[in-house]
């Protein structure tokens, strides 16, 4: 499922996909959800922070893909709506995920993503394996043995993608699984899981597998359905030579070298699929302006080269003729002639590999028309931020990890959103620099933030994204309360007396959708806010909290607690 360009506007567009895009600051009311219903079969994709049960009761009547990313929290009414959907739903952006949200969207029978989720009660994943489709959990860093086990017992198939490792009984409980299982992330995987794996009767896939072993593969032979290893770049002969006697389908699309012998006793199986080189830009190293040509004629959709490390000019003026996705992610440096030739490009084009870019080469990039993914740049230069702040579309900076004053006030000029999600400290001039901005600012990398950072910050007019903040000081809160935009607190999940006595007197939308519970003292202060409050994370509640909050209309609650 791809992405759709965000649009800048707070507006509905249409980008070139026919995907729809609601600009985060829209509500969608119920008359909106119903065009976008009506008028789009194939997929929705969201921007949208809230999700009341009107809004849901009419999404569940569409019956294409539908993404709702941005969504942090959704009652348990509302899943149970979304659960009616007929397409493939898309919660990336939860945080948490209750028992009773579980139930609700294990009724759902098509393919379910929350990869948001960075852990899993074993109550929750109970009720999740009922669910019929695909899942997928590909926020999940660990995984214990009970709710491996209960997870097990899913039959649409389960893909995790962020497990840091898999150990054994969690390997021999999901080799139980009588749906298929993959592994497509980053999983450590020691040997002998390997060969517990094997035992899996299903479908199976271990992307995160980059070496094989002649023993792994003679385990992995015995296998008895279709198979996936292509993270493996290479294989001894001896190991294609085992690998060659399984049974199902076996893909091998990650290979890039292999001795000959290897390679005749693979291509003896027909049943493996292993890419070469023609019409398959991910095994490509170097790029000829014909070869490039050749690509755009073969490839419908996009070109991802992630293994090219340099872009002749003549070759980026070929494919800048491409009209959908070019991804460079191989690319560590780029000529300003390349870059020149790219901002001519029409699709969203993503540099992921680049660390630094020089002030000219921004300005060349800077001329695009459509959007940009720089998410590889890890500092920005005063230059370059200058130059990148002239950039109309929508601009991804997602892997900056610090940034100087000098380089943020040149890009506070931007006019459009900033997305540092990956900012994790911030000096109080820094803060100064981006109180200047006016649109968006997401600094939900952000975990710590200091009293006088949160006092330059307050300044800042447009939405501010804080969403990484998982505790504050009174004195932060004391500052960030002079805020008078929409500011986003969704990673707190709990409040002091006295944090919450500043908080009030924010005045513009406060989100603290991930509060779980509040206690008639929190409530009596918070209901003092004078802005909309967003509480929809609530789960429970006393009467006297509720008949509280409710006396404030401009509170957002859960259904429930209306």
């Amino acid at each position: 499922m791809r992405w759709a360009i965000v649009a800048a506007a707070m507006a509905i567009a249409v980008p070139a996909f026919g995907q729809i895009v609601l600009d985060h600051h829209e509500e969608l009311s119920v008359e909106q959800a119903r065009q976008l219903v009506e008028k789009n079969e194939r997929a929705l994709h969201l921007w949208v922070t809230t999700l009341p049960l009107d809004v849901a009761t009419v999404f569940s009547t569409y019956e294409g893909d539908l993404s709702l990313d941005f969504l942090t929290t959704i009652s348990a009414e509302a899943a149970e709506a979304l659960a009616k959907h007929k397409g493939s739903l898309s919660l990336r952006g939860l945080y948490s995920l209750s028992v009773a949200q579980a139930e609700a969207l294990a009724k759902h029978e098509g393919s379910l993503n929350l990869d948001g989720l960075p852990e899993l009660s074993l109550e929750a994943a109970r009720m999740l394996a009922k669910h019929k489709g695909v899942l997928s959990l590909g926020g999940l860093a660990s995984l214990a043995v009970p709710e491996a086990e209960a997870l097990a017992k899913h039959e649409g198939g389960l893909t995790f993608r962020s497990l840091v490792a898999l150990p054994d009984q969690q390997a021999e409980a999901l080799a139980k699984s009588e749906g298929d299982v993959s592994f497509d992330g980053r999983t450590a995987i020691a040997p002998e899981v390997v060969k517990i794996l094997a035992r899996h009767e299903g479908d199976l896939s271990i992307r995160a597998l980059t070496t094989l072993s002649v023993e792994q593969a003679e385990a992995l032979a015995r296998h008895q359905g279709s198979l996936w290893l292509d993270g493996i770049t290479t294989l001894s002969t001896q190991a294609a030579e085992a690998l060659a006697k399984h049974e199902g389908w076996l893909h091998l699309d990650g290979l890039t070298t292999l001795p000959d012998e290897a390679a005749e006793a693979l291509r003896a199986n027909r049943k493996v699929r292993f890419a070469d080189d023609f019409g398959n830009p991910g095994k490509i190293t170097e790029l000829s302006v014909d070869r490039a040509r050749e690509l755009i004629a073969t490839n419908a959709e996009k070109l991802s080269f992630p293994h090219v490390t340099e872009l002749p000019p003549e070759v980026a003026r070929t494919l800048a003729q491409y009209d959908v996705d070019l991804r460079f992610d191989g690319l560590t440096t780029i000529s300003v002639e390349a870059a020149e030739a790219l901002a001519e490009h029409e699709g969203i084009l993503y540099l992921g590999g680049l660390t630094s870019l020089s002030g000219e080469e921004a300005e060349a990039l800077a001329k695009r028309e459509h959007a940009l993914d720089l998410a590889g740049l890890t500092t920005l230069s005063p230059e370059a931020a200058e130059a990148l702040a002239k950039l109309k579309p929508t601009l991804w900076l997602s892997g900056l990890r610090v940034i100087s004053p000098e380089a943020a006030r040149k890009l506070a000029k931007r006019e459009d959103g900033l997305y540092l999600t990956f900012l994790t400290t911030l000096s109080p001039e820094v803060a100064e620099a981006f109180s200047q901005h006016k649109r968006m600012l997401s600094l939900s990398g952000l975990r710590v933030l200091t009293p006088a950072a949160a006092e330059g910050l307050a300044k800042h007019e447009g939405p501010l994204g804080l969403r990484g903040l998982q505790e504050l000081s009174a004195d932060v809160a004391k500052a960030l309360a002079k805020h008078r935009g929409e500011l986003q607190l969704a990673g707190l999940t709990a409040l002091s007396p006295e944090v919450a006595e500043e908080l009030a007197k924010h005045k513009g939308i406060l989100d603290l959708g991930r509060l779980r519970t509040v206690s008639p003292e929190l409530a009596a202060i918070l209901v003092k806010h004078k802005g909309s409050l967003w509480l929809f994370g609530l789960e429970k509640l006393s009467p006297e909290a509720v008949a509280t909050l409710r006396t404030n209309r401009a509170i957002g609650l859960p259904d429930k607690f209306r």
